[in-house]
């Protein structure tokens, strides 16, 4: 089987450890079962799944939301150091400037890996998972969702 999923990248200024503990207790909240693995190097990866019947239908067929409309997601989570550049071309949600770059230079920061089974724009579900994940990461509307 060929890799499946859609994945969505961050970088955050919350911790991993942090941040895993508030999914575990997302994932109580929406009816969802996890499975989580720390390894030597400090890598965090958490699979979440409703069921064991929907994890093994994922086993299968991939990442899906052909039970019910939902399916799995995951999110890989680790320390990394960040040396690029970005181009700006809105801020606060404005643009009347001309586009500036932005460089990035961090030794360590946390960075995330979200991924669900489509695209965002084209499913409700993976929209949801990332909408609230973002919303972890910023602290925003969080009490709703733990």
């Amino acid at each position: 089987m060929e890799f499946s999923g859609e994945l969505y990248f961050y970088y955050s200024d919350k911790s991993n450890e942090t941040v895993i503990n508030l999914l575990k207790l997302y994932a109580d909240k929406i009816g969802y079962d996890y499975n989580y693995e720390i390894n030597d190097l400090d890598e965090h990866s958490i699979m979440f799944f409703k069921n064991k019947e929907m994890w093994e239908y994922h086993l299968e067929h991939g990442y899906n939301v052909d039970l019910n409309g939902e399916g799995c997601f995951y999110i890989n989570a680790k320390m990394v150091s960040l040396n690029g550049k970005a181009s700006l071309y809105e801020l606060n949600g404005r643009s009347n400037f001309d586009p500036t770059d932005t460089f990035f230079v961090f030794s360590k920061v946390p960075y995330y890996v979200l991924t669900v089974p489509y695209d965002i724009e084209e499913d409700p579900f993976s929209k949801k998972i990332y909408t609230d994940f973002h919303n972890i990461l910023v602290m925003k509307g969080i009490e709703d969702k733990i």
